[in-house]
């Protein structure tokens, strides 16, 4: 059997066998077992580095299983040992479905590996371009400062807005500080080095983007971006983290862009500012790991059991219903009343309504979603759509090393594949998408191709220069970092 065969034929035994282990009869802890199955399906993506499989950090299918093993596998086991058994979320106790929701969640991780591992994208290189594509840095300013203006402009009438049209069409302008992202990051793709004006001026625009949402306490909106910039930073060389790295940053990172935030953002305003945040929990770790394991953050596993005791015995599949709202979402609803409802809409108003009312909003994993519209079947066809996007994706970025609109998509979008697993697709995907369209409009706008020739006479004019200045029409174009 092929490696790929084999694979294959662990991702189907490890899908079709879920509803058999549930089913048995006798098992003193069926949750603990499903437990142990979603371990190993956590586990997969380790499979085949054992038959010769090149590791590559930056596969797509590492952080979908890291992303499902946080939510599906640490967090039950920690709910497993807990005295008195599994307790309760929200004053609703999961527990008669948990091994049932871990069992969803199985079924939908089977299909993501099912379909990763199945497609095989072209082995042939793209085809070849007649010349490489630059940035016409005359227009490249010019997109970046309308950017600029069009994110001033919308965040100045955010803060003029006051009373409760706040919270509709003006509650869209929070965002507006996000448009600096973008603009940075193409930036620093057209920057010759790191250490140029250009690259430099892109940072800070990204950093600054960032300041409302950390601030906040929003980190599905800062970590993303912070994860785009370290995939751009290695992509553009060429080259990966070492393991050792990324095992000394893991701490920090968790420590000052989850878990002070958190805290920060669900503390009364009497007790102090972000920094007093991030001093009490870099000098007490222990209390932050068990905070992100007792609250909100990784509770989406309770929740979805939760959600199963409701639907579709209380609340009815919704039959794409969720979906089609997800793509109406930026016509406001005040002038739209009839617009449908969320997904997450749907099931706070049904579960926990005195919630719901206070526009509290829990989050119920990917597959939350899929099964809140189809039951299993949409589960599964989630986790296989998921898995063919998640592979393409990857190997155009392969396959395409130095293209730098390949370079830029692919790292504004693996990090979502965490944010995906905590909340769904219709919940976070305008997080991704306000960074990834005014990016994918300013490479159309600012880059162009030109002669092979012509991009190494610009390359070597370009380093004589030493990457020029940011906002000099006349910079010559230089080609991407290699």
């Amino acid at each position: 059997m092929s490696k790929r065969g084999g694979v294959l034929v662990a991702a189907v035994v490890a899908g079709l066998g879920v509803p058999l282990v549930v089913s048995l009869p006798g098992l003193q802890n069926i949750t603990a077992v499903m437990v142990l199955v979603t371990a190993g399906l956590a586990a997969m993506p380790l499979v085949p580095l054992v038959f010769g499989r090149t590791f590559d950090i930056f596969e797509p299918v590492y952080i979908f299983a890291a992303s499902f093993a946080v939510v599906f596998v640490f967090k039950p086991a920690w709910d497993l040992t807990q005295p008195g058994g599994v307790p309760p979320f929200a004053g609703e106790s999961p527990e008669a479905t948990y091994a049932a929701a871990l069992a969803v969640a199985a079924i939908g991780a089977a299909g993501f590996y099912f379909a990763y591992y199945l497609h095989r994208p072209s082995s042939e290189a793209a085809s070849p371009e007649h010349g490489e594509r630059v940035a016409v840095h005359a227009r490249l300013n010019a997109y970046v400062i309308a950017l600029i203006a069009l994110a001033a402009a919308l965040y100045g009438a955010l803060i003029a807005s006051s009373g409760p049209a706040a919270a509709q069409p003006s509650g869209y302008l929070y965002s507006a500080p996000l448009l600096l992202a973008p603009a940075g990051l193409l930036l620093i793709l057209a920057a010759p080095s790191w250490a140029s004006h250009r690259a430099i001026t892109g940072l800070f625009l990204v950093t600054l983007s960032q300041v409302p949402a950390f601030i906040g306490g929003a980190r599905s909106w800062t970590l993303p971006v912070l994860a785009a910039l370290a995939l751009l930073f290695y992509l553009k060389r060429r080259s990966r983290p070492r393991l050792a790295w990324i095992a000394l940053a893991s701490m920090p990172v968790f420590l000052l862009f989850v878990s002070a935030p958190r805290d920060y953002r669900g503390a009364p305003a009497s007790q102090g500012s972000i920094i007093d945040s991030v001093w009490a929990t870099v000098t007490d770790p222990g209390t932050a790991i068990d905070r992100f394991f007792r609250v909100g953050d990784t509770s989406m596993a309770p929740d979805l059991a939760i959600e199963l005791r409701y639907v579709p015995s209380r609340l009815d599949y919704q039959l794409g219903a969720t979906y089609v709202e997800a793509l109406l979402r930026p016509i406001p609803r005040a002038w739209w009343p009839s617009k449908p409802a969320a997904a997450d809409t749907e099931l706070m108003e049904v579960i926990w309504p005195a919630f719901y009312n206070q526009q509290v909003g829990f989050a119920f994993s990917a597959f939350g979603e899929p099964y809140l519209n189809f039951g299993i079947a949409g589960v599964a066809v989630f986790g296989l759509v998921a898995g063919v996007i998640c592979r393409v994706l990857y190997s155009w970025m392969t396959r395409r090393p130095g293209s730098q609109v390949a370079q830029a998509v692919f790292a504004v979008s693996w990090p979502f594949v965490f944010v995906y697993m905590r909340g769904g697709i219709g919940v976070d995907y305008q997080r991704q998408l306000i960074i990834l369209v005014p990016l994918l409009v300013g490479y159309a706008f600012a880059w162009r191709q030109v002669p092979e020739d012509r991009a190494r006479l610009d390359s070597l004019t370009a380093q004589s220069h030493g990457g020029g200045q940011f906002l000099m029409g006349a910079e010559p174009s230089t080609p991407s970092l290699r």
